[in-house]
């Protein structure tokens, strides 16, 4: 399993329309077990997506779709203030509390 950790920066101001376009753009994915949009909350502007893979092919297979490419980064990049960082990781023990 995989997590892909995408850290950005928010255009000030511009939260509840980044996230109702994220919500609108957001949907299933092949091998997507699930994501989250997480508002850093000692700064308000800043966020992460967390999305959990079920194998590294799939999250790169999501990176570069036609979709991915050309409608969800493309639509969300206008709200976001200067560049992103992406992490990916292994997951390497997996707890259900």
């Amino acid at each position: 399993m995989y997590m892909r950790l995408v850290w950005a920066k928010v255009r000030p101001g511009s939260w509840a329309k980044h996230e109702a376009k994220y919500r609108e753009l957001d949907q299933p994915a092949p091998g997507l077990k699930s994501r989250w949009l997480v508002r850093d909350t000692n700064e308000p502007d800043a966020m992460f997506v967390v999305a959990l893979w079920e194998t590294l092919e799939a999250m790169r297979a999501w990176e570069s779709s036609e979709y991915y490419t050309k409608t969800y980064a493309p639509t969300l990049r206008p709200f976001l203030e200067g560049g992103w960082t992406v992490s990916v990781c292994e997951v390497r023990r997996e707890e259900h509390m």
